[in-house]
């Protein structure tokens, strides 16, 4: 498996058109890379709200500013202007938009989908070893950006809905799952008796987003 990865934008692997604005997305093993062109009088609040809900913003960004000009205004109150040249991070919950008659190009990196090598809770540390001895409960949080939504892609959308519909065949039972759609992710609460089953199970999705995986409880 290869450790070293380049591809160009001119050949994205996905490309989205939102109002006013251009989304080119490359992915890296497990890194995607995207180039968003916003057109003057793009916002937010006006062109992808309508699509995404919400009052503001639920994603969380970190890019560099390539040419031209926006600013950003967080829900407590406090605003931002970037130009190019600045890297940013805007933390969810915000608004922002384009100043001027210039097109702002940005880029962004979003961490994709984590294979299931390393379970990490927030006190502990399970190998593959100790998960096959003792089966658990899990808490697996699935989370994208909006230039990684599969929502209304056409093959994406079907892909995700039917992994999770078929996740028993695996051996994986879903005890609860809960969608937060604002800020695109989704909670799901299941059993497994090894690490084999839910690896198997999501294969098909890894590379859509961000995958979490954290162990709740040994079965007892």
């Amino acid at each position: 498996m290869s450790n070293l990865f380049a591809k160009n934008f001119s050949d994205a692997d996905e490309v989205k058109t939102p109002p006013k604005a251009r989304v080119e997305v490359v992915k890296l093993n497990n890194v995607n890379a995207s180039k968003l062109v916003l057109e003057p009088g793009w916002k937010w609040s006006t062109c992808i709200k309508p699509t995404v809900g919400g009052d503001s913003c639920q994603a969380g960004h970190v890019g560099v500013v390539i040419s031209g000009s926006m600013t950003v205004k967080h829900d407590d109150g406090s605003e931002i202007t970037v130009g190019a040249g600045d890297a940013y991070y805007f933390a969810p919950g915000h608004d922002g938009w384009v100043n001027g008659d210039e097109q702002c190009i940005v880029y962004e990196i979003v961490e994709g989908w984590k294979r299931f090598r390393t379970l990490e809770t927030r006190s502990l540390t399970l190998s593959v070893n100790k998960l096959k001895d003792n089966p658990m409960l899990f808490m697996i949080t699935s989370s994208h950006d909006y230039s990684t939504c599969q929502t209304h892609h056409p093959e994406k959308g079907p892909l995700f809905k039917d992994t999770l519909a078929n996740l028993g065949k695996h051996g994986v039972k879903v005890h609860n799952m809960y969608s937060n759609r604002l800020e695109h992710t989704l909670f799901i609460v299941c059993e497994a008796d090894s690490f084999e089953q839910l690896d198997a199970a999501f294969d098909p999705i890894l590379e859509m987003g961000h995958l979490e995986v954290t162990p709740v409880m040994e079965r007892k």
